[in-house]
């Protein structure tokens, strides 16, 4: 199974006044918190059958890892279903795109921002068509973690 999770960031912010993505929260740029969330959640589930392979749902009642149970249990009966995550950065700032490429994550830049979300969404399905799976997020909710990511994932 191959999951797309792409992550909007070439919104204008306007009624923010400045670029809101770059603005710092506990000292690091709001977009990052998101990313490196992003970047969490792909090794995890990319890791479900080496890091968790021993984990059922039987020892899990204090387990803060319940997502990855949940998706380990899903996929257990077909150890050939691997899955494969790819993160895609739909941004129209240099400094965003720099910071995802260091993480070698997928940099597509939106030439019409204007246009609003549709065309990043746009940018983004498109480079994304042999997913089985797209899961969308902005860049400005600096408290997502990589365990709701998963849940979404798992749901």
């Amino acid at each position: 199974m191959k999951i797309a999770m792409i992550m909007l960031a070439a919104g204008n912010s306007r009624r923010f006044g400045a670029n809101k993505l770059l603005y710092e929260i506990d000292g690091i740029p709001m977009y990052r918190h998101v990313l490196e969330q992003l970047d969490d959640t792909k090794k995890k589930i990319e890791n479900i059958y080496s890091e968790y392979s021993d984990i059922t749902e039987d020892n899990n009642n204090n387990d803060n890892n319940s997502d990855i149970v949940q998706l380990n249990n899903l996929y257990r009966n077909n150890i050939t279903a691997k899955i494969i995550c790819n993160i895609i950065v739909i941004t129209q700032y240099d400094a965003i795109a720099e910071a995802a490429k260091t993480k070698e994550i997928q940099v597509l830049y939106n030439p019409h921002p204007e246009d609003g979300i549709s065309s990043s969404v746009k940018i983004g399905l498109n480079a994304s068509l042999d997913a089985d799976a797209v899961l969308f997020t902005v860049s400005d909710q600096p408290w997502l973690t990589s365990e709701t990511i998963c849940e979404l994932i798992h749901v």
